[in-house]
């Protein structure tokens, strides 16, 4: 089912983001493995681990919490590379620390989740892809800021 909410004199119908059946989790999917998100999230930056974990999110069924996690990452991400102010956060010490503590806790979490899609015979998504479209990226924001200066 779901609910209505009122917030500010609109109304919004939330419908519960539950899997329909096992039918659909059972698909043939492609899941990334909870080692890839933690190498993601360690070597690359923890918003990309969190976009990696946000897309298995989705592939499970539950559309809305994954693409907001993606949404939310990308724009952060996005946001960091664009505003200079934020490029000294990334070289603080502390932020190498709470990458290993997201991609520990996201490891955690989806192992068993992972297991259990590939008993449903749902596959291993490749770990290669997204650091294409992360190098493509990188470029790009290298590209942009050889432009500005």
């Amino acid at each position: 089912m779901g609910k209505q909410i009122n917030v500010l004199g609109y109304s919004f119908w939330i419908s519960d983001d539950q899997p329909e059946s096992d039918q659909e989790i059972a698909s043939n999917k492609r899941f990334y493995s909870p080692s890839i998100l933690a190498a993601y999230c360690i070597l690359a930056n923890l918003f990309v681990g969190i976009i990696l974990y946000g897309i298995n999110i989705s592939r499970r069924g539950y559309l809305w919490r994954g693409r907001v996690l993606i949404l939310l990452s990308g724009l952060i991400l996005a946001t960091s590379q664009i505003l200079p102010i934020l490029e000294s956060w990334h070289t603080v010490r502390s932020q190498f620390l709470l990458n290993e503590l997201v991609a520990l806790s996201l490891y955690a979490s989806e192992k068993p989740h992972f297991q259990r899609a590939i008993r449903h015979g749902n596959q291993q998504a490749r770990w290669w892809l997204p650091l294409i479209w992360l190098g493509l990226l990188c470029g790009i924001s290298f590209l942009l800021n050889l432009a500005i200066t």
